[in-house]
């Protein structure tokens, strides 16, 4: 399988040297994640009144699925751009969302991997792009999130979370699938996304994070001020993981990942409540073994997301 997860460590180092640029200097090193002493969950709120206004279009048929095209609106006015892939003969599917890396798009090979064996297996598929990346990169924007400056890297990750939520709520009103049946499968960026998005919306059932981290202070290594850190902390996913309980985590991590250090996955898994496991292989950020992750991705989603259990 020709699958490539997406560069994190050009994504890690946007969040250090543009978070820096705002922080004290003579900063010690990074401070024990600990909770943000004003929620950081106000960031994440949005009006759910907001009419949705979905534009949706055939891009696929085969006589297993067919794939939609979909325009729907977020906070803030954005048009958010996503697919959702339902397989034919299956009434009112359960859905997981599968969620691209840094730099990459919901069409990258990576997402329609999974997209395809989950399929096969009976689910639907939603996918996203993040903001700044596929169909809404802008000419006079990087496509990379977190480009912007620390408040520009804030701001976009705070809107794809929103984004999520709100293609919960385009979930939740359709009849061709089962919005209240919801699994999460996000890789590198995706996963921090998804841990974010997980962690402040309960309407997620399962949550699988692959080759994710968080504790994102760490990679500053002691160059960040108390004002970044504190900017660092409403999109750091080690704050959210905890939350993502009782709900199921799934993480799956490289030993050998020098993209997203074992450090920084072990941080995230710690910050996490029961249950949770972790699968560990022996490979760095773009070698997760293909036949393991599809296995252990499937046996997750199968035991979670059963008829009952959303």
């Amino acid at each position: 399988m020709n699958h490539r997860f997406a560069t994190a460590w050009a994504f890690l180092a946007a969040i250090v040297i543009a978070a820096a640029g705002c922080g004290a200097q003579g900063a010690g090193p990074p401070a024990k994640p600990a909770a943000p002493e004003v929620s950081a969950r106000a960031f994440y709120a949005y009006d759910v009144a907001t009419p949705l206004e979905v534009e949706q279009t055939e891009n696929k048929r085969t006589d297993a699925l067919v794939q939609y095209h979909l325009w729907y609106t977020s906070a803030h006015d954005e048009r958010v751009p996503a697919l959702l892939t339902i397989p034919t003969g299956v009434a009112r599917p359960p859905v997981v969302f599968v969620q691209h890396g840094y730099g990459d798009s919901k069409e990258v090979d990576y997402v329609q991997w999974p997209t395809a064996f989950l399929v096969q297996r009976g689910y639907a598929v939603m996918s996203i792009d993040a903001q700044y990346h596929g169909e809404r990169k802008q000419e006079n924007r990087p496509q990379e999130l977190f480009a912007a400056g620390s408040f520009g890297m804030r701001d976009a990750f705070v809107q794809t979370v929103i984004d999520l939520r709100r293609a919960l709520d385009l979930l939740e009103k359709r009849e061709d699938v089962d919005g209240r049946r919801i699994g999460y499968l996000g890789m590198s960026m995706g996963a921090m996304l998804g841990a974010v998005f997980c962690g402040v919306d309960d309407r997620v059932d399962a949550v699988c994070l692959v080759v994710g981290g968080g504790d994102l202070a760490r990679f500053a290594r002691g160059k960040l001020g108390p004002a970044a850190l504190e900017n660092l902390k409403i999109i750091d996913p080690v704050y959210y993981a905890g939350m993502i309980s009782p709900r199921p985590l799934l993480m799956i991590n490289g030993r050998k990942d020098d993209k997203i250090p074992p450090a920084n996955a072990q941080a995230l898994f710690d910050a996490a409540r029961e249950p949770k496991r972790i699968e560990w292989f022996e490979g760095g950020h773009y070698d997760p073994p293909p036949d393991k992750v599809q296995m252990w991705v499937t046996e997750f989603f199968a035991s979670h997301l059963r008829e009952g259990d959303g």
